[in-house]
């Protein structure tokens, strides 16, 4: 369609090398932290403090359109029957052309405006760099830095889970649990479980435990116990990871000086808690 109009209009451009990129859908995947009713352009634009003279709804102006060209047919009729005969509707047909044009106008204005909006998918889809991370009470508390400025201070979670972001800081806060985790083995055929310990061993310790306080280990009871402070984990994309019972389906990952020191492990874990809360999946 554009290059159409460019050959009508004697315009030199060409679009063979330019990328195309859809707002919506870049967006659409992390949309929940805007908090809208709706991502038309005109919320967006609202969202970003982008202002625009233009009030009508895109979808009003298809009678307005349709007005518009029933009126300039009729004055078009009227004219060539007789061209002494002034318009009636010229006030009018200007009136509506001018409603017509300017909706469009801010339109195309209002989406470069809006191009920012694809800061916040940078958020989630770009490398993140940890400032700052430590413990905080009952809360693992993860400051990031932002390569970019973002317009407007944006929030998504709940009591478990929180993330906020504002101009280039983030805050990613996560509630611990602190006490006592199991670690399952995956291989129990090939450990004990002792029944006075409650805890499992490799069958090559535990042939040297009497055969009264040990018994075949089976998935739910081939763990080991571990004492200390734990972070939600939702995938298994670090290890080791702990539950509370065998058949638990959130697992956790111990919160400890050397995990907030190893940068690679900890910008992984956000990325990953990140992505979860966006998919609404927490």
């Amino acid at each position: 369609y554009l290059t159409k109009k460019c050959r009508l209009q004697k315009l030199p451009y060409s679009f063979e090398n330019i990328i195309s990129i859809d707002l919506y859908k870049k967006i659409f995947p992390i949309k929940k932290i805007f908090h809208l009713s709706s991502h038309k352009q005109k919320s967006i634009e609202a969202f970003l403090g982008v202002s625009r003279e233009d009030v009508s709804d895109g979808g009003d102006l298809i009678q307005v359109y349709q007005s518009y060209l029933g009126k300039k047919h009729i004055d078009a009729l009227r004219k060539a029957r007789s061209a002494k005969v002034e318009p009636e509707n010229s006030t009018e047909i200007q009136e509506l052309l001018h409603q017509l044009i300017l909706h469009n106008e801010d339109d195309l204005k209002g989406l470069l405006e809006i191009c920012p909006i694809l800061y916040y998918a940078d958020l989630f889809n770009k490398p993140i760099r940890i400032e700052q991370a430590g413990v905080d009470g009952d809360k693992l508390v993860i400051r990031l830095e932002l390569a970019f400025e973002l317009p407007v201070r944006v929030s998504i979670g709940n009591d478990q889970v929180y993330f906020s972001a504002n101009e280039r800081a983030a805050y990613l806060t996560i509630k611990i649990y602190e006490g006592e985790m199991k670690y399952f083995y995956a291989d129990y055929k090939d450990y004990y479980y002792l029944t006075a310990e409650d805890t499992a061993v490799h069958k090559s310790l535990a042939l040297f435990v009497d055969k009264d306080f040990r018994q075949k280990a089976k998935p739910s009871n081939c763990y080991t116990r571990k004492s200390g402070v734990f972070a939600p984990l939702y995938a298994p994309i670090l290890s080791p990871v702990f539950k509370h019972n065998f058949r638990d389906k959130l697992t956790f990952i111990e919160v400890h000086t050397d995990f907030l020191l190893q940068e690679e492990n900890l910008e992984q874990y956000v990325s990953h808690v990140l992505q979860h809360m966006v998919s609404g999946k927490l």
